[in-house]
């Protein structure tokens, strides 16, 4: 039998007064932790973990990536699968700049399982209390569900759904599909992983994560061939949609198909403003001869981040494409500010000068150059234009936020309210 507990009505209440959602925060969602004997499903604390990111991210939050997490350990020198104290989590928490940490544990014996979660919230400091759900192993994913439908209920007090309602429109997963996806992600050994969510992908083909897996590894191994079969699984409105998306754009430009590559990128362009897009649009397009068009999307992108070289270089390549000789000096004087070893930029820097009549000023930068300098053309070429290989996670989910509509509309919709959470009607608004 199915039963919630919320334990501290009264401790609830004072935090979610203070933990009132305007999807503005960043979650950290820790793996749970296995807190009886069934050793077969110590791969169930990262699963629910991916799980409650994923829900968690469809409901409107903006969770931090596995992969974040792991480099926050890593620079904190953290083991990556002990038990963390509420002074660990916190200090994760503070490195990763998060708003609140979401962790948990479970708790299997026989058939019956139980889960249960709390929340950290990082400024001002404090800690939910537990909040439960138990049942039968075999569900899984319907008490996961409700479960995650108390944690957003906790952290919205106007959350519109009820938890049927969530439950109902929250997708499950294939329990074979999701134990592969989740020990592939555990796996150590890259063939293995390979094959265990290549084994999720066909037990569960509408699942888009262990097609972005795949994608995404075959990208980190440079076979594009592979790589776009998984990506173009994984669709635009997916979570990893625009990650995908990129990832398939830049592969399109690792095989010269440049029109694909354009429209790969202008398409991102319309979803979210990163200047990672910008510049791969126009290195797709300086690379047909569209050098003007390419030109401003490579100002836009440096609007975006002024302190990027490789945007800076993009742009006196496309100055000197168009016979602007004297604004590629000033341009690749701005990379070689940044970037004082860039061979490429001083050789460039050099062609430039000479282009515009200022031989002597070239002659004075090739004596500063440290190395051997390559030999440029009396024609600019686009292949020398730089690609950004990957978007930056922070800006990624800054942007997704503010992309997604808001899990939280009007508290009017809402037919179930959790007793121990008022809402504002009763609260007269926000403290």
């Amino acid at each position: 039998m199915k039963r919630v507990m919320v334990r501290g009505n009264l401790a609830l209440v004072l935090f979610a007064l203070l933990a009132l959602s305007t999807h503005a925060q960043n979650l950290l969602v820790l793996p749970f932790e296995n807190a009886g004997r069934n050793a077969r499903l110590e791969w169930l604390g990262e699963g629910l973990a991916e799980l409650t990111m994923e829900r968690m991210t469809s409901a409107g939050w903006a969770a931090y990536s596995r992969e974040e997490w792991a480099a926050a350990i890593e620079k904190l020198g953290l083991p990556g699968s002990a038990r963390y104290s509420r002074a660990t989590m916190f200090k994760i928490g503070a490195e990763l700049d998060a708003d609140f940490v979401v962790f948990g544990q479970f708790r299997a014996a026989g058939e019956e399982l139980s889960l249960s979660a709390r929340v950290l919230r990082m400024d001002p400091p404090g800690i939910s209390p537990w909040l439960e759900r138990s049942g039968r192993l075999d569900e899984l994913m319907t008490l996961h569900a409700e479960l995650v439908w108390h944690l957003l209920a906790f952290l919205d007090r106007d959350l519109p759904l009820t938890r049927a309602q969530f439950v109902a429109r929250t997708p499950g997963h294939q329990m074979e599909a999701f134990e592969a996806y989740v020990r592939g992600i555990l796996s150590s050994d890259e063939e293995q992983r390979l094959r265990l969510w290549l084994a999720a992908a066909r037990r569960e083909p509408a699942w888009s994560r262990p097609a972005f897996a795949l994608g995404w590894a075959y990208f980190l191994r440079g076979d594009c061939a592979t790589a776009l079969i998984w990506l173009n699984r994984v669709p635009p409105a997916d979570e990893h949609g625009v990650e995908a998306g990129f990832s398939a754009g830049v592969c399109h430009l690792r095989r010269a198909d440049l029109p694909r590559a354009a429209s790969a990128f202008a398409a991102l362009a319309q979803q979210v403003a990163l200047p990672e897009i910008w510049n791969n649009l126009g290195v797709a397009l300086a690379r047909q001869g569209r050098w003007k068009e390419a030109e401003a999307h490579w100002r836009r992108a440096l609007q975006a981040d002024r302190e990027e070289p490789a945007y800076w270089f993009n742009l006196g390549l496309a100055q000197l494409g168009q016979r602007d000789s004297a604004g590629a000096v000033r341009t690749f004087r701005e990379v070689l500010s940044r970037a004082p070893a860039d061979a490429q930029a001083r050789a460039l820097l050099i062609a430039s000068l000479e282009q515009s009549g200022r031989a002597s000023e070239g002659a004075t930068e090739r004596q500063r150059a440290s190395a051997s300098l390559p030999a440029v053309g009396a024609e600019v070429s686009a292949a020398w234009a730089r690609v950004s290989a990957r978007l930056d996670p922070a800006s990624l989910r800054h942007e997704l936020k503010e992309r997604r509509p808001a899990a939280a509309s009007s508290g009017a919709e809402r037919q179930e309210e959790n007793p121990a959470l008022p809402s504002r009607s009763k609260q007269g608004g926000q403290p």
